[in-house]
Parts: structure tokens; sequence; C-alpha cells
């Protein structure tokens, strides 16, 4: 690997969160508001790349960018679909009730910085695997394997998800069929295998390895900051014992059969 393109590519790869993230909040500051920066997410890896996408590509780069971007940009329009027609998100009104910062300070110090660094930081398996010349070895196609379940739980429970949603009927209801059934948040669980599988793609040399920080903060942030932890407490406050049978019986993060309910 060369390590000069490596270093060229790291420091480019600031370029598309930069002009994401700080378009974001100069458009915070407009509509006060900051629920849309979640859209952002998926998109900036997906600009990342196709921007570091070698001249002289190969099998490698291609399914990379292929995983990236398909990865990426469902999970944009997903989150902009889901939030198009609704005001401010809960995470971010409990932030903000929870600071004592004008909105300015709140959305760039808690929101659009923090998520700018931490998308940097998961990011760094694209830069070493865009940089690497090496053809897919047999770690590769593990981490392919790996993504593509990923990527299935994610989408699969999304629009389960949705299409409970959009029932009235199901108002105030916990799902609990489907993927729901095995584990209270495949979608997390998805997206954690995603970035599992697209770090493994991209481990084939040292370099690779010590990028393994991108699924860990990645699978940190999903389970234990603004994902699972989040989505329980806020649904514990208002679900009633339905919800709470749910947690007794089902799986909180990795897919498992169902406990039997306790007598």
């Amino acid at each position: 690997m060369d390590l000069c393109a490596l270093s060229h590519d790291a420091g480019l790869a600031v370029v598309p969160i930069a002009l994401l993230y700080g378009g974001g909040f100069t458009w915070s500051l407009r509509v006060k508001r900051v629920t849309f920066v979640d859209t952002l997410w998926g998109l900036s890896f997906s600009l990342m790349a196709l921007l570091l996408f070698p001249t002289s590509a190969g099998a490698r780069h291609l399914l990379l960018l292929a995983a990236v971007v398909a990865w990426g940009l469902r999970l944009s329009v997903h989150l902009y679909l889901r939030n198009k027609d609704k005001g401010e998100d809960d995470r971010y009104l409990a932030m903000r009730r929870a600071s004592s910062l004008p909105f300015a300070a709140f959305a760039l110090r808690r929101v659009f910085a923090p998520q700018a660094i931490v998308a940097y930081v998961v990011a760094s398996p694209i830069v070493v695997g865009m940089t690497t010349t090496d053809p897919p070895g047999p770690l590769f196609w593990v981490g392919a394997a790996v993504w593509t379940l990923g990527f299935l739980f994610e989408s699969i429970g999304d629009a389960q998800l949705s299409r409970f949603r959009r029932d009235p009927a199901n108002k105030g209801r916990v799902l609990d069929t489907g993927l729901w059934a095995w584990s209270r948040h495949p979608n997390y669980f998805g997206d954690a295998a995603v970035w599992t599988g697209l770090w493994l793609m991209c481990a084939g040399q040292w370099q690779g390895w010590l990028t393994v920080v991108s699924p860990i903060v990645m699978t940190y942030y999903l389970y234990a900051r603004t994902g699972k932890k989040f989505v329980e407490d806020a649904m514990a406050r208002t679900r009633g014992p339905e919800y709470l049978d749910y947690l007794r019986r089902t799986s909180g993060f990795f897919p498992l059969p169902r406990r039997s309910p306790k007598p």
C-alpha cells in the first residue's frame, strides 16, 4: 500500500464531511431544527466513497463502492421519507431540553460537529479500502457476506416497521413480528453488521486492521448511546405492559429465538 496515497485520501475524505455538515449547520440556523442531520449521515459516506474511488479501479474498489453507496443512499432516503413531514425528532428535543446552550451553539457543539467527527472515524475503512491495490482475498468475501446479512436485516427491519406504523390500528402497539420477533432492534443490528462487514472487506493489510475502531464506534453508538438505549428508554416511559412483556421475551440486539414468557 502506498502510504502517501493513503495520507492523501485521508485528507481528501474530510471534504464531503466538511461540506455536508458545514452546510447542514448553516441550514439549521435558518430552520431552527437539526433532525435533517440524520439524512446527511448515509449521504456523507456515499459521497466520500465516490470521491475516493480510484481512476485505476479494480474489483475490490467497485464492490466496495457499490456496498457503501447502496447502504448510504438507502438509509438517507429512508430517513428523509420518515422525517420529512414531522417536526424535530424526540431525540433532539430531549437533547435541547437538557442543554442550556443557545440554539446555534447547541447545533454546532452537540449535533453537527460530533456527528462529523464520528463519521470521519467510522469511514476510515473506506479510506484504506480505496487505497489498497491487492485483489480481493478470503477476508474480503467474508466481509461481503457479513455486509449482505447486515444490509438485509437493516432494510427489511426498517420496511417492516414503516409498514406497521402506517396502519392506524397499530397506534400505541408494539411490533413483535417478522425480524422484530428475533431482535428488538434488527435495523440497528443490521447497521452494526454492515460496518463490521465493510471493515473486514478492507482489513486485508495491517492498515486495514487498524481501522477496527470503525465498527466498534458504530456498534457502541447503536447499542449504548443514540440507538437502542435511547429508543428503549423513551418507549418504556410511554408504552404499557405489552412493551415490558416484549422486552422480557425478545433479544435486545443480536437476533435470537424468542424466550418463553415467565409464569
